[in-house]
């Protein structure tokens, strides 16, 4: 669904900037294409990654909050007693 919507937005823009470009004058394709797919494959790693780190976030919360205080959890707990 993303990536849907990211292409959706790019051809949009790219009709957009046909109809009414920014700059007036010729534009050289050759240097415009390698920043424009560079762009994409951060944004598109950006996305990919953004789930994974949210559900190992929520592990962490999750682990935080349920776990009883009679047994504590975690790496660097020290107990007080």
């Amino acid at each position: 669904m993303a990536i849907t919507a990211f292409f959706v937005v790019l051809v949009t823009l790219g009709v957009l900037e046909t109809l009414a470009p920014a700059f007036e004058g010729p534009s050289s394709r050759v240097n415009r294409w390698p920043s424009n797919f560079g762009l994409m494959l951060l944004d598109q790693s950006i996305q990919s990654a953004a789930p994974i780190s949210g559900q190992i976030g929520l592990g962490i919360i999750l682990l935080e909050f349920l776990t009883p205080r009679r047994f504590p959890a975690g790496l660097l707990h020290q107990s007080l007693s």
